[in-house]
């Protein structure tokens, strides 16, 4: 097993050392997993960055973003998760966001041998399309424009806001069986359709549409490629959003990996949900980065 991922571009180093410490501390027999970051060369990680992932066996791989990947919200991760498929092997490959943190051992990771892709629904419906209604136009040039037949469509229900959706899933935690190619034909797929003119009167209709095109193009793509058999959805302790247990109360207390959206909101959040023990180790990594 190979975990991997890019440092938020342009953001907060220290989410990157906190989540390879976290797969060291609290990942059980996986821990000593090969950790893989995919470095843009455009967005370096600093001296002090790179020794502390170093003192964590953690290995960096720059690549090279081609200029569209720069300015496109979020396309950074669609190139940087393609390029960590071409190095994983025959290893199964864990892509997540930098804004994680592995808090028990991820059994779930280990896929069965008739799954290709481990994955969680979108945490909120937001652009998603209910599944009670027929697909909106944005959704329909989506799916049309990755080869998606709509008798392949199947529901998903949204982790936090609990709303049946069209499948739609999380682009921050995706278990891959690499020889599948799922995170190559995303970046084919993406680099096909995110400068599509098609789709300007749709993000002119609602922003966050670009903001969240290359979400929904990775839905498209596992549409495209992947029976629904083929598909296991996470339970909602993975990939559990604790920045927004506050709008959205539920019953989870021992996430097995969480997410945080920006190392700031640890702060106020870390308290909410998570074991004293994770606790104390969190408030300890943060004491050691600060010095």
């Amino acid at each position: 097993m190979i975990f991997s991922l890019m440092p938020a571009y342009g953001g907060d180093e220290r989410e990157t050392i906190l989540l390879a410490r976290s797969i060291r501390q609290f990942a059980g027999v996986v821990a000593d997993s090969a950790i893989h970051v995919m470095e843009p060369e455009q967005s370096p990680l600093s001296t002090a960055a790179r020794r502390a992932l170093e003192e964590l066996s953690v290995s960096v791989f720059p690549f090279c973003l081609p200029p569209g990947g720069l300015d496109f919200p979020l396309a950074q991760k669609v190139y940087a998760a393609a390029e960590a498929e071409d190095r994983a092997g025959k290893d199964l490959l864990v892509w997540m966001d930098s804004d994680t943190m592995v808090l028990d051992q991820p059994d779930a990771f280990q896929l069965p041998e008739s799954v290709s892709l481990g994955c969680c629904p979108v945490h909120l419906k937001n652009i998603s399309s209910l599944f009670s209604q027929p697909l909106d136009d944005f959704w329909r040039e989506v799916f049309g424009g990755c080869g998606v037949s709509l008798d392949r469509l199947f529901p998903v229900v949204s982790t936090m806001d609990a709303q049946e959706i069209y499948a739609h899933f999380n682009a921050g935690l995706l278990v891959v069986r690499p020889k599948a190619g799922i995170l190559r034909t995303w970046r084919e797929n993406f680099e096909r359709l995110y400068l599509d003119r098609r789709f300007a009167p749709l993000y002119a209709e609602r922003q966050a549409r670009q903001f969240f095109l290359s979400q929904a193009v990775l839905a498209a793509t596992i549409v495209q490629m992947l029976a629904r058999e083929k598909i296991q959805l996470f339970s909602p302790r993975y990939n559990h959003p604790i920045m927004l247990v506050e709008r959205y109360p539920v019953s989870i207390t021992d996430p097995i990996t969480c997410r945080y959206d920006a190392y700031s909101v640890l702060e106020r959040c870390a308290c909410l949900r998570l074991k004293p023990g994770v606790t104390r180790w969190l408030h300890d990594s943060d004491h050691s980065m600060e010095g």
